[in-house]
């Protein structure tokens, strides 16, 4: 079940879609610091510290661009995108690359037609599809990450 962001209710968790001004690694190589546009993202991980009490997410990119490697990326269902009201053209989880950071951070956006970043919550099945990607991507030594707030 796909909760929109008007239900939700509840703390930041995993599998929350959000808007985000999403830094790719690649920008971040070449010395950018700040994203070329804001896009959907996916929080794949979100843990609160014990020492100061603030909540950290790992950040998965939304693109409309298809993945070089079916492996590096998950589709994201037609009906997930109507439910997160999305636009209509085929997008994709990538799988390949993360950021970090502390929730909620500069580079959060309100959602088109939305006074939240979010835009809803999506499946548990797919979250765990995303996770298993990441994670056997992660195995072959295929991710980037890094750290947003540094």
């Amino acid at each position: 079940m796909i909760r929109p962001a008007s239900k939700l209710g509840r703390p930041l968790q995993a599998g929350t879609v959000f808007r985000y001004s999403y830094l790719w690694h690649r920008e971040y190589l070449a010395g950018r610091r700040e994203a070329s546009k804001d896009r959907p993202a996916v929080a794949l991980a979100v843990a609160v510290s014990n020492t100061d009490g603030q909540t950290h997410v790992l950040a998965l990119p939304i693109t409309h661009s298809q993945p070089t490697h079916a492996h590096h990326g998950v589709k994201l269902p037609d009906a997930t995108k109507r439910i997160l009201e999305l636009d209509d053209f085929p997008s994709w989880i990538i799988t390949i690359e993360s950021v970090r950071f502390a929730w909620p951070g500069p580079d959060v956006r309100p959602a088109p037609r939305r006074t939240s970043p979010i835009y809803g919550v999506i499946s548990r099945n797919l979250l765990q599809a995303i996770a298993q990607s990441y994670l056997a991507n992660r195995k072959r030594d295929e991710t980037v990450s890094f750290d947003r707030d540094r």
